[in-house]
């Protein structure tokens, strides 16, 4: 909501936009790019600024023009891929062009590094933050969940990763101690996570096993081979794999 109006936040095209305070309306202090309606985005940087005023150099400066700030539209672009590449293009051209930004990177919503004084705020506010330990979400929300999730396209999804990416991912880890060493299942747990394989030959259940590896351990195999196999109900030898469904009801 802004200016006591509520809008709508459905846009249809991507906009890069800029702030400026409604005594220097030819002063650009920051450009953002947005996927929403401009208008809602500009009530977000004012509520942004009148909770969390120390935030960052953006929030800061929309406080101490006590929230008389404006936008105005720089561009709008038709292809969500090169939105990126346009935020970046204008924060350095207006840059170049002798605006004093407030940004605290390039552009590219944040993949380079942020500046001293956010990370500071960011780490100052999840101190001790607790709210989250413990809890459990619900059969019922987690059924909710899954349901929004149905026809979604992932935002990875025909995103190719380079070799000299995956490179620098692996040094990256290097080091790198992971969160589960030391953690080991209890017996009881292993149990529970094994699926019991039964075996078909044509239409008759000729085997049965404990878990995957036991089955996979008996056929001579890795258990890679018997879980697609599994998936796929694809044979093996004339045998076919099913996950074994037990009633404990």
């Amino acid at each position: 909501m802004a200016n006591g109006k509520y809008i709508n936040i459905n846009y249809p095209k991507l906009t890069i936009y800029g702030l400026v305070s409604e005594d220097e309306p030819n002063n650009i202090k920051y450009v953002g790019v947005t996927r929403r309606n401009p208008l809602y985005r500009l009530s977000n940087h004012i509520y942004e600024a009148k909770n969390f005023s120390d935030k960052n150099n953006k929030t800061k400066w929309i406080s101490s023009i006590n929230y008389k700030v404006k936008q105005i539209i720089i561009d709008e672009i038709d292809d969500d891929n090169c939105v990126i590449f346009w935020e970046k293009y204008w924060i350095n051209q207006i840059k170049a062009w002798g605006f004093n930004l407030t940004n605290s990177n390039n552009g590219g919503g944040g993949l380079n590094k942020r500046d001293e004084s956010f990370s500071e705020w960011l780490s100052n506010r999840n101190k001790g933050n607790k709210y989250n330990v413990g809890k459990k979400h619900t059969e019922e929300t987690k059924n909710k969940m899954s349901l929004k999730k149905i026809g979604k396209v992932s935002p990875r999804k025909g995103c190719i990763v380079t070799e000299k990416t995956k490179e620098k991912q692996s040094l990256a880890k290097i080091g790198k101690i992971s969160n589960a060493k030391g953690f080991k299942h209890s017996e009881d747990t292993k149990n529970k996570k094994k699926k019991k394989v039964i075996v078909f030959n044509i239409d008759k259940v000729v085997m049965e096993f404990n878990s995957v590896s036991e089955t996979a351990k008996y056929f001579n195999v890795n258990i890679s081979a018997i879980s697609k196999r599994m998936n796929k109900n694809k044979e093996y030898k004339g045998f076919i794999f099913k996950t074994k469904i037990e009633n404990n009801g």
